[in-house]
């Protein structure tokens, strides 16, 4: 059931962060440093407020959206229209004000509306995404997914060729974007009324607080964790630094996070059901299944990544970027990898037995690592030392959730499937570091496939008995 439920979610899970990626490399060829790094900056501030406004409820909705109960049902969408529309005032306000401070004279007025009306409806798609998926409507999930980046790529394209390139112009294409599926989600996600006036349920309200204020305390400083770098280099080196750096950290924590979308974005809905209607060991007994398909996609490629990072870097980056990105990218695979191992796994199996205040207490210790190595780094070896620190502060904070973890559920995989899957990353890298270093189009095309094909193959050898009965279950289900 999970290898269907990850099938069907596959579209969406791939093509959705590749349209991202693509969004990161588009941008560098068309704005310099300056102005990626303050692109960066104002999408983060995005991020923050829809975090701070909207995320506990959206929280509420995946872990608790009825299905059954009709009247409930009724009750929880009047309550999520009213606390959509109070959470899209506050991000309008909250936006446009961080933009006239970060943009100085680049923050005008028309900077400041469009970047509000993008960030305000980006942040009510990516609700509706994830209402989607706590209903299980694939279909709409992959929409959102899919249609809001590559809409906005698409019209950002269209927009600079027309017109001037700029943020201001970037931003309205976004909004647009948005704008056009905003309406086609809503419908289809057939709220149930009455719409007559704005109100909350208070019994519903206090439950969504309950439940999602310690979700988005930890949202809060989880975004302090992935953020908090761009703003320290911003402070300390500039924003074409953050340009810089953008493209290549951007990239390889992208490649990370969509390993961890495609093993896990069908997993929480269901290991969710199963606890809510069986147990929550049948909850974490889900997580747990899912566990090698996770840890499997995310070791190759991490190592991938240092094999090809610089033929990747000339083929996607622009000349004022492409000595950059080739260096950051293999840090930046690897700090995203360790980061969602945990976010996708350790920190779900906590969710799921209802412990938020754990999490957050975790997100803190590493918001706060993060910071202090970061600072620390930057003042004393600038971009590298920056990022370094990120990833001494990740891997210190993800050893301190495994620990917890472990207390509380036993180890989240089990001991034959780590020592797979780490046996093998060893012979996907001694096969690539052996491989001749042919140069020209094919270096690129050929480690992967070398790299892809090693450690398959040790899978296959070192599980194979495992590994054929669950090929003829899967036949049999068929």
């Amino acid at each position: 059931m999970i290898l269907r439920s990850t099938a069907l979610y596959l579209p969406a899970s791939l093509l959705g962060p590749l349209l991202q990626l693509a969004t990161i490399i588009v941008l560098a060829h068309w704005l310099p440093p300056a102005a990626l790094g303050l692109y960066a900056l104002i999408v983060a501030v995005q991020d923050l407020t829809q975090i701070a406004t909207q995320s506990w409820w959206s929280q509420y909705v995946l872990r608790y959206l009825d299905g059954r109960d009709e009247a409930l049902r009724r009750r929880q969408d009047v309550t999520e229209i009213a606390v959509l529309a109070g959470s899209a005032a506050a991000q309008a306000a909250l936006i446009a004000a961080s933009v006239a401070w970060l943009g100085g004279q680049s923050g005008s007025p028309e900077l400041m509306a469009a970047a509000a009306c993008s960030g305000v409806l980006r942040a009510t798609l990516t609700h509706a995404a994830i209402r989607a998926r706590a209903a299980q409507a694939i279909g709409l999930h992959s929409l959102a997914q899919l249609g809001g980046p590559g809409l906005s790529l698409a019209f950002t394209l269209i927009a600079f060729t027309a017109m001037q390139p700029g943020l201001t112009t970037l931003f309205w294409a976004v909004a647009l974007a948005h704008a056009l599926l905003l309406p086609i989600m809503l419908h289809r996600l057939a709220y149930r009324g009455p719409f007559q006036s704005l109100r909350f349920d208070r019994a519903i309200l206090r439950q969504a607080l309950g439940y999602g204020l310690f979700t988005t305390l930890g949202a809060g400083l989880s975004w302090v964790t992935l953020q908090s770098m761009r703003f320290i280099i911003d402070v300390t080196l500039g924003a074409a630094a953050v340009g810089l750096v953008f493209v290549g950290w951007g990239i390889g924590q992208r490649i990370a996070t969509q390993i961890g979308v495609l093993a896990t974005t069908a997993i929480f809905p269901l290991a969710a059901q199963r606890a809510r209607e069986e147990t929550l060991a049948a909850g974490l007994g889900v997580m747990r299944s899912a566990a090698p398909l996770f840890l499997g996609l995310l070791v190759p490629a991490v190592i991938g990544v240092f094999a090809i990072a610089e033929p990747l870097a000339l083929l996607v980056a622009p000349a004022p970027y492409q000595a950059m990105t080739a260096a950051i990218l293999p840090m930046a695979t690897l700090t995203g990898a360790i980061r969602v191992f945990r976010n996708h796994l350790l920190d779900e199996m906590l969710q799921l037995d209802a412990k938020p205040g754990l999490m957050a207490r975790l997100d803190l210790a590493e918001a706060v690592l993060t910071i202090l190595f970061c600072l620390i780094g930057a003042l004393a070896g600038g971009i590298w030392g920056a990022l370094l620190g990120c990833l001494a502060a990740t891997s210190l904070a993800t050893a301190l959730a495994l620990v917890v973890t472990v207390r509380l559920y036993g180890w989240p995989i089990a001991f034959r499937d780590l020592v797979t899957i780490s046996v093998a990353g060893l012979v996907m890298a001694a096969a690539l570091a052996s491989a001749p270093g042919a140069g020209g189009p094919w270096s690129l095309p050929a480690s992967i496939a070398i790299g892809g094909a090693s450690y398959l193959a040790a899978c296959a050898l070192l599980d194979r008995q495992r590994l054929g009965a669950m090929l003829r279950r899967q036949r049999a289900a068929i």
